[in-house]
């Protein structure tokens, strides 16, 4: 079985309905490896029905996966690890970050795990969007650019700081590269 970026495991579709499970074994492995928290990266299908529609068809031939188990697994998931998180937190005193990292293509407005995002967003203490393979490029048309790309690197910054964090640039802003935070930070990650 082959996700759509070549996983042979697709191991998120045997997680979802265990998100308790597997939120409690995350937080017990940040525990005890003395971690600073959790970033989820889920690079898999969520939404065939519309924008992904000729992805993951072995997985839903074999019944693994259906758009409502994936998206409610992520928002899920997302609220089940801040939730343990915070009580780690309380009962430690140590602070821990839940992030997700996601493709950039999943950071459109219409994009089912952008609202999942949006109605998580105060569980986050920031994203990171991965700019490979995706809808932009800013290697080759620069942060601004949209030669190749369909959208620039910028405008989805924009629209993640304005829209989906609601001007709180540090959400954005965190982990981004030296160079696109010294042209993003004039008017965004201030």
């Amino acid at each position: 079985m082959k996700s759509p970026i070549g996983d042979e495991t697709n191991c998120w579709d045997y997680c979802f309905g265990k998100e308790e499970y597997l939120a409690n074994q995350l937080v017990d492995i940040v525990s005890a490896q003395n971690l600073d928290g959790v970033d989820v990266n889920y690079e898999y299908c969520y939404d065939v029905e519309n924008k992904q529609i000729d992805l993951c068809l072995e997985q839903r031939r074999l019944g693994l996966y259906s758009d409502a188990k994936a998206q409610t697994f992520l928002n899920t998931l997302t609220s089940k690890l801040r939730v343990k998180l915070n009580l780690l937190q309380e009962s430690n005193g140590h602070a821990y970050e839940l992030t997700h990292t996601v493709r950039d293509s999943d950071l459109e407005f219409d994009s089912e795990y952008y609202r999942i995002l949006k109605e998580r967003r105060d569980d986050l203490d920031f994203i990171t969007s991965m700019f490979f393979n995706g809808i932009t490029n800013p290697v080759q048309d620069g942060v601004a650019g949209i030669a190749d790309g369909k959208v620039s690197a910028i405008t989805i910054y924009e629209n993640l700081i304005t829209d989906l964090f609601s001007n709180e640039a540090k959400k954005v802003c965190k982990r981004l590269s030296t160079l696109l935070r010294s042209v993003i930070s004039r008017s965004l990650c201030v």
